[in-house]
């Protein structure tokens, strides 16, 4: 397949949302938290591809 490789988490508690994601040699890395309800994951996917260059949208 070939390409950049990018390992994250992501989650939701009690309205808080977050993630990380960066990549598995831990060079470059981002975390976001926020404590609006986000009605989708459409923000993540957007800094994802912002940052590391690489289109991860559903």
């Amino acid at each position: 397949m070939g390409g950049r490789t990018l390992r994250g988490v992501g989650g939701s508690l009690w309205g808080s949302w977050f993630f990380a994601v960066g990549t598995p040699d831990d060079r470059h890395t981002i975390a976001v938290h926020t404590n609006t309800e986000w009605k989708t994951w459409d923000l993540m996917f957007k800094l994802i591809e912002a940052e590391f260059g690489i289109s991860a949208g559903a």
